[in-house]
């Protein structure tokens, strides 16, 4: 039930990024580097962390195609959270296509932010990108990470919702 509402959730954004390749420059690429952010569960406000560019070298490696980066959540709490070798790559690549179009990380943020909320709206989906962190994490054998505030209900309920829109935006 939790790989297909990943899955599902990948095919949105997927879709989404195709839906918004006319958008001119900066918002088609706002809205790829959104999708990606989301797909890694990683909060929009990551793309201002200057340290993001070197987690290759200063990250810990987990040995499973990953890493560990801290990441400072809202109330100023750090978390550690795992990004794929796969989804840095695209993030880096998008992140530098972006700052070229964008006179800052604040302008830039509010942008991915927009398409966040857009995404949102376009599919019906109350999630959030901890939501889909958690879900990333148990597909890829770390939900031992996740925080035990965190509950299975809580993924439950976010995996029935994913589905349950997957079947509505099917039809």
């Amino acid at each position: 039930m939790f790989e297909e509402a990943y899955r599902q959730l990948v095919e949105f954004t997927r879709r989404y990024e195709r839906e918004r390749a006319n958008a001119r420059g900066g918002r088609r690429i706002a809205a790829r580097l959104a999708m990606a952010l989301l797909r890694a569960g990683l909060p929009m406000t990551t793309i201002s962390l200057s340290h993001l560019k070197e987690v290759e070298l200063s990250g810990r490696f987990t040995g499973r195609r990953g890493y560990f980066i801290k990441i400072r959540r809202p109330r100023g709490i750090m978390h550690d959270y795992l990004i794929l070798e796969g989804e840095l790559h695209e993030i880096g690549e998008l992140a530098r296509q972006a700052r070229e179009l964008y006179g800052s990380d604040e302008s830039l943020v509010r942008s991915l932010e927009y398409e966040l909320r857009r995404f949102r709206e376009t599919y019906g989906l109350s999630v959030t990108p901890l939501d889909i962190y958690a879900l990333k994490l148990w597909c890829v054998g770390y939900v031992d990470k996740l925080s035990v505030k965190y509950s299975v209900g809580r993924l439950r309920a976010v995996a029935e919702h994913i589905l349950s829109r997957a079947a509505l935006v099917q039809r």
